[in-house]
C-alpha cells in the first residue's frame, strides 16, 4: 500500500544524508525504500532492521547490527541487547519509521518492543530526529509512543495527508515537507 508515494519520501530523505553521517534507522516499508537507494553511500547506518543487508551490500561505510531479539512480523531486532549498543553509540541524525504521528500523541506504533529500541534511537541522536510516513500514518495513534512530537525535528509524508493534522504537527514546531507523483501535464 502507498509503494510509490513510499518511494518519494524516500528519495526526499535522501537530501538530509551526507558522505560520513552515522545514521540510526528502524524497521518498515518505508524505512526499506530508503535503505534500498543507500548502496556505495560513505556512511554508517546503525540499525535493528534484519532486511538492511539485503538492500545495500556494498555501502561505502559501517552496516552496525543492534543485534537482539528478532521479530519476524517487524523483521527487526529488539530487546535490552539491541538498546545495550544503541546506548554506545551517538549518531548524527535518526531516520524512523513509525505507525501513526499526531500533534497530540508524537510517533507512536503497536509493538511496544520497536518503541523500546526507536525511543533510544532519538535519544542517542545528536542532530536531526526526522521521521518518515506514508499519509495513511498522519491523524493515526497507536498503542507505543516511539517520540514526543517535541522531539521530531522533521516530517516528511505524503501530498493526502491530512491538511488539519499537519497544520497542528507543524505548530508545534515541526517542519514538514510533503511529496507529490503529479508531473505536470504534456499539452
Amino acid at each position: 500500500i502507498h509503494n510509490r508515494e513510499k518511494e518519494l519520501i524516500a528519495e526526499y530523505a535522501l537530501s538530509y544524508i551526507h558522505d560520513r553521517d552515522t545514521i540510526f534507522m528502524n524497521s518498515g516499508t518505508t524505512i526499506y525504500q530508503l535503505l534500498k537507494l543507500l548502496n556505495n553511500r560513505p556512511i554508517n547506518i546503525v540499525t535493528n532492521n534484519i532486511l538492511a543487508y539485503e538492500c545495500c551490500p556494498h555501502l561505502g561505510g559501517e552496516l552496525i547490527y543492534t543485534g537482539g531479539t528478532y521479530s519476524d512480523l517487524t523483521k527487526a531486532c529488539h530487546g535490552d541487547f539491541a538498546t545495550n549498543v544503541i546506548n554506545q553509540i551517538y549518531a548524527n541524525l535518526s531516520i524512523l519509521g513509525v505507525n501513526g504521528i499526531t500533534a497530540e500523541n508524537g510517533a507512536t506504533t503497536s509493538n511496544l518492543q520497536e518503541t523500546i529500541v526507536n525511543g533510544k534511537m532519538v535519544e542517542r541522536c545528536t542532530g536531526k530526529v526526522i521521521i518518515i510516513a506514508d499519509s495513511s500514518k498522519i491523524g493515526k495513534t497507536h498503542s507505543f509512543t516511539s517520540a514526543q512530537i517535541q522531539d521530531i525535528d522533521i516530517l516528511i509524508t505524503g501530498a493526502d495527508a491530512d491538511p488539519e493534522e499537519l497544520r497542528r504537527i507543524r505548530e508545534k514546531g515541526v517542519e514538514i515537507h510533503q511529496v507529490s507523483s503529479a508531473l505536470p501535464m504534456a499539452l
